[in-house]
């Protein structure tokens, strides 16, 4: 069991239909998995939820009745997130995850796909940890280098002055 599954996830998932959102949350309650977590039937109730709440993670449909889910990828930045969707649509896979997905998967009709989506779940909130982690890794290195940068200046500023003054003397 890794740290990740240990903790509760706050999760949102976005799914304007009845039924696969009752199969949902029966399977999360019968699997005691580790979410809490809300559901949103269209794009505009993603939205507000999205701008009210911070999630660890989107389970989202790509298609709701008002609208489909790239309208809303400017609001996923910084939360990891999987699309679901009920056709196998190749071109609508490579958009979501030329988009920022982490991945995309098919409901089929025995609700297979709601057995992988935990482990999908936490394979996104995981890499979108370790993504944050090199970004401050990185800010730091950067920061680092600009003090230094700044150090080697300012003696190489102090050294010249030393040489003016000898040439001088």
């Amino acid at each position: 069991m890794t740290e990740n599954s240990r903790r509760k996830f706050k999760l949102l998932i976005i799914e304007d239909d009845q039924v696969d959102q009752m199969a949902t949350r029966r399977f999360i309650e019968n699997q005691g998995l580790p979410y809490d977590y809300i559901f949103a039937g269209s794009i505009a109730e993603a939205q507000k939820a999205l701008v009210e709440h911070e999630f660890d993670a989107v389970l989202a449909d790509y298609t709701l009745g008002d609208g489909t889910i790239p309208e809303i990828f400017n609001l996923l930045v910084g939360t990891p997130f999987v699309v679901v969707t009920g056709s196998g649509d190749e071109e609508a896979a490579v958009e979501v995850m030329k988009s920022g997905a982490a991945d995309y998967l098919i409901k089929d009709s025995s609700g297979d796909y709601l057995t992988i989506f935990p482990a999908t779940i936490e394979k996104a909130i995981q890499r979108q940890q370790v993504e944050d982690e090199l970004a401050r890794y990185r800010d730091k290195l950067e920061d680092l280098v600009a003090e230094r940068t700044a150090e080697l200046q300012a003696a190489n500023a102090k050294l010249h002055a030393e040489i003016r003054e000898r040439k001088q003397a």
